[in-house]
């Protein structure tokens, strides 16, 4: 039987913590779900972000460190939102000790490019976006393995930049291995246009990054927190919200790349 759907594998990744990873992995898969497309979400973070944005906050034994644990076929572990179009593979805090266990794990590299094969083959889902941890770990290695695309969000600050160059060599690192890995974009996050965008920030972003660097910015909107209080995607609470728009526009830039390749 035929793909229903061509299915690309997006994670969210960068190794800098308060980037906004969860927040633009949730509100990405909101809005493309928005457009009609079938999405999957899956939370590989220990604190659950992704997760309780999408309003489950109690444990579940279907959730991504199992599956990963018992190498099982994460279509077991998937559950349905409340929102159309959009499934998840919840977080769990066992996550936050599964580096020490994976020194002892044979073919770790490959383990989440197997435990996800089964969905991407079937084509149940359009896009399948991973938020990961802020690591440069053993998890996320595998899960990059596993991966088609990275979106890589960056707060324009002289914090929110350090390490960028790191992470362009553990990038190119893996494309040793997974061939098919690419840069969709860099998207930056936490825009205050009421500041100028620091020129040497921008300059560094630019040298490492170049054209890869998208047309829309995610700007600082206090609804993103509002929403996370209240353990929802931000334009299911606050439709009128400026970020909205941004994450909509976001959306169709990512569709308008991912044709492409």
């Amino acid at each position: 039987m035929d793909k229903i759907r061509d299915t690309k594998v997006i994670s969210v990744s960068i190794h800098k913590g308060g980037s906004g990873k969860s927040s633009i992995c949730g509100n990405l898969g909101y809005a493309l779900a928005e457009l009609g497309y079938k999405i999957l979400l899956i939370d590989t973070d220990s604190q659950k972000n992704l997760t309780r944005s999408y309003g489950i906050t109690e444990p579940n034994e279907k959730n991504f460190y199992r599956a990963f644990m018992e190498k099982d076929d994460i279509r077991n572990h998937i559950l349905e939102t409340e929102y159309d179009n959009i499934d998840i593979v919840i977080g769990d805090v066992g996550l936050a000790s599964i580096e020490k266990k994976m020194h002892s794990m044979d073919y770790r590299e490959l383990r989440m490019s197997e435990i996800i094969a089964g969905v991407v083959d079937e084509g149940i889902y359009d896009f399948i976006l991973i938020d990961t941890s802020p690591s440069l770990g053993m998890l996320n290695t595998s899960i990059l393995n596993a991966t088609d695309e990275i979106l890589i969000p960056v707060e324009p600050t002289a914090f929110g930049i350090e390490g960028l160059g790191v992470f362009m060599e553990h990038y190119k690192a893996i494309k040793e291995y997974n061939k098919h890995l690419n840069i969709l974009g860099i998207v930056l996050n936490k825009i205050d246009r009421r500041k100028n965008l620091s020129s040497d920030a921008y300059q560094v972003i630019e040298a490492v990054f170049g054209d890869k660097i998208l047309k829309t910015q995610i700007r600082v909107d206090s609804n993103i927190e509002n929403a996370q209080w209240v353990n929802a995607p931000l334009a299911a609470e606050y439709k009128g919200s400026r970020a909205v728009e941004d994450f909509r526009s976001l959306a169709k830039e990512v569709i308008e790349i991912v044709k492409k390749c």
